[in-house]
Parts: structure tokens; sequence; C-alpha cells
């Protein structure tokens, strides 16, 4: 359901800046460029999923669509048409707030980017710059942690952390689900304990990481301080002050992106229509534009 709604709002962004109505606070900016950390690679999690998409992961799904038959009549014809990938909580972290989650998204996580995450307390509230109200509210108070949806988003998480393992009640109908962190591995247990559905990520070495499921295998491998490759076709490359990544499969490249970082935040510059996103913090605000139209606000209190 999560996925379903912010796939909702990310189609919903165009309209709002169609309308004209979406503009940055007067005096923020961003303009001085600063070298980005180092490249990374460690295994981690999100529960917050306070992300911004770069190359969001897709399946097949069959869907009825409306389309005229022979005689031009409208009816309902199987399809089997392309789906967002939901975001998923374990995730691999390359530094600079770039991850990617098992499920094959990679994002900006804005919590990893500040360096929020490892807040003792926060509330955070996230707003969409849609036509509808929309967003999120985040909220950390020691050991627990939960994030509702705001406006037309319905979601909602709840989870508690008791030494290594995170308790999460998720969804509307609060399925009980766990995090289960041991020395090298992190694992998710949709069903709260371990069975066929568990997901995995580990950590074999510093320069190497798998994510496992059902059988199959993504591995990460930090080929030195300035390359590091995945076997799924992710190439991310440190080239003097700018970080180039670069997604191929078999029938080519599938989305390439340039990250600078800037003194407050980064800029993203991506191929095949993604136009330049911009992330900047004055204060305890954090705005994000796509194309110069601003499109999310997150408030840090």
């Amino acid at each position: 359901m999560k996925s379903l709604l912010r796939s909702v709002m990310v189609g919903l962004v165009p309209a709002a800046i169609l309308a004209g109505c979406a503009s940055l606070p007067v005096g923020v900016n961003q303009t001085k460029a600063t070298a980005p950390a180092p490249l990374g690679l460690s295994i981690g999690y999100d529960l917050g999923f306070l992300r911004v998409d770069l190359k969001r992961a897709t399946h097949d799904e069959l869907r009825f669509i409306r389309e005229p038959d022979g005689s031009g009549v409208m009816t309902l014809q199987p399809r089997y048409v392309p789906v967002d990938n939901p975001y998923h909580h374990l995730v691999v972290d390359f530094g600079n707030g770039l991850i990617m989650d098992s499920n094959g998204n990679l994002t900006l996580d804005l919590l990893r980017l500040y360096h929020l995450g490892a807040a003792r307390s926060f509330d955070i509230t996230e707003r969409f710059n849609n036509l509808l109200p929309a967003g999120a509210h985040l909220i950390k108070k020691g050991n627990s942690f939960e994030r509702r949806g705001t406006g037309i988003l319905v979601e909602r998480l709840k989870a508690y952390t008791e030494g290594r393992v995170v308790q999460i009640d998720d969804g509307p109908a609060l399925r009980h689900s766990r995090i289960v962190q041991s020395p090298g591995a992190i694992s998710y247990e949709p069903s709260g304990r371990r069975d066929w559905r568990t997901v995995s990520v580990l950590q074999p070495s510093n320069n190497s990481a798998v994510f496992r499921s059902s059988g199959r295998e993504t591995k990460f491998t930090l080929v030195d301080p300035k390359l590091l490759r995945s076997n799924r076709g992710l190439e991310i490359s440190r080239n003097g002050g700018r970080i180039d990544m670069v997604i191929r499969s078999p029938g080519g490249i599938v989305g390439s992106f340039v990250f600078e970082k800037t003194h407050t935040g980064c800029t993203i510059t991506g191929s095949g229509g993604y136009g330049t996103l911009q992330v900047m913090r004055e204060g305890n605000k954090i705005y994000v534009t796509k194309n110069g139209s601003l499109t999310e606000t997150v408030t840090v209190g």
C-alpha cells in the first residue's frame, strides 16, 4: 500500500509544477560546491523512507486496460505493464546519502545525507508540494519510531528496537514483522520469524556486500576507493569533485546520474529526461526541487 500511495504522489508532482505554484523561499540557494565523502560500502536498514528516487526498479504486473477491439468498441484487455517496486527496509549504503534497497531502488536518503538517523530523538515533517495535501510525520523517541502518512497518505509504521531486533507493526492491518541484526548480516522477516520470505543483506568484508532473497543474489564490490560495481549493472565512480552512477542492462544503459555535493546539500543531474534534482538545507528546512520547481519540503524538529 505504501508503494502505491507514494507512486500516486509522484504522479501528482508534475501537476503542481504546471500550475506554477512551486517556488523556493527567497534567499535559499546553494552555489558553493564541496568535495563529496569517499565512496563507501556498508549494510543497513531504513524505517523512515525519507527518500528521493534516482532510478526506481520495476516489475511487470497483469492489468486490464481499456482499449478498442477490432470493431472499435472499448473493452478491458489484459496487458502486462511496468509497476514500481516498493521500497524495502534493507539497504546497501554507498555514502553521501546514496543507497540501494533489496528491491533494486537507487535513491537518495535524506536522513543519511544530513546524518539525522543517528539522533536519539527527532520530529520530522515531510510535505509534498502537490495539489492535494500529502506527506508524512516521522517521530523518533529513544528506541521507538513511528512514521504516519498525512493528508491523502494513510500509511503507518511503528517500530521498537530491543537490542539487535527491531519489532515492526506495518500497514493498516498492523502486520507484525521484524529486522534482526547479527555480525556482518541483517535480515528482514515479514512474518516475524525466519521463513522462505526472509530477505538478508550480508557484508562478508569491508569491500563487499550481498543481498540474498529466495536464491537470488545481488553482489556489490568496492573495487578501489574510487570505483564500486554490482553484478546487476550498477557502477559508481568518484571522478574529482563528483560521483558518477551508471545502471546497465543487457540492452544498454538504463540510467546515468552525476552527483555533486554542495555546502547545504547536493545536486543530481540525470539522463533520459530525469533532469536536475537539487536538495538544500536552510536552518531546519530541507528543500527538494526538480528542474527548478519545489517538489518537497522537510521540516526537522
